[in-house]
């Protein structure tokens, strides 16, 4: 349980860093997530995901070839789903969009496109063939008590972002 409160924390830490960078490339003046702080949520619920279909799925795929592309199908799929369920919570709780693909071919509802969810395979497949062996061994050295803290951490902004944008929200 620890292992994976760990990994929810370090890839909401990522995804925030690696949103925050391609923003900063692409001249886009956006904040990643909706969350105060250096946490994009969905990420970290992402790399939970996948990495419980390592553990349970991938591990027992022998063929490389073959895993790599189970890998990026499952991860097209199931992240796209993540994004998709993301971008509903966030218009159900905050009544906002955090991004919107409507002018983008190929959407389903503007949550969700086709380039994005190619992305989202190829990030599977880096995260489970490459970033997932480079950081688990330091991810599972976190002391409980770090991960207690930046737990407390999250939960307080995740209760304080919805007290904060909901008055927003409602304020006319």
């Amino acid at each position: 349980m620890l292992y994976y409160l760990n990994l929810f924390i370090i890839y909401s830490i990522l995804g925030f860093i690696l949103e925050s960078c391609v923003y900063k490339a692409k001249n886009i003046n956006c904040y990643s997530g909706i969350l105060y702080g250096p946490f994009t949520i969905i990420y970290g619920f992402g790399c939970m995901v996948l990495n419980l279909l390592n553990d349970y799925f991938y591990v027992y795929i022998n063929n490389v070839l073959l895993k790599v592309i189970v890998i990026f199908v499952i991860s097209l799929i199931v992240l796209s789903f993540i994004e998709y369920m993301g971008a509903i919570i966030l218009k159900y709780l905050f009544n906002v969009e955090m991004w919107n693909y409507s002018n983008r071919k190929y959407n389903y509802k503007g949550y969700v496109c086709l380039n994005n969810s190619i992305i989202w395979g190829i990030l599977g497949v880096l995260y489970v063939t490459i970033l997932k062996w480079l950081l688990d061994p330091e991810i599972c050295r976190i002391n409980p008590i770090t991960t207690n803290i930046f737990i407390t951490i999250i939960l307080i902004n995740i209760i304080v972002t919805i007290i904060i944008k909901n008055k927003k929200t409602y304020i006319i």
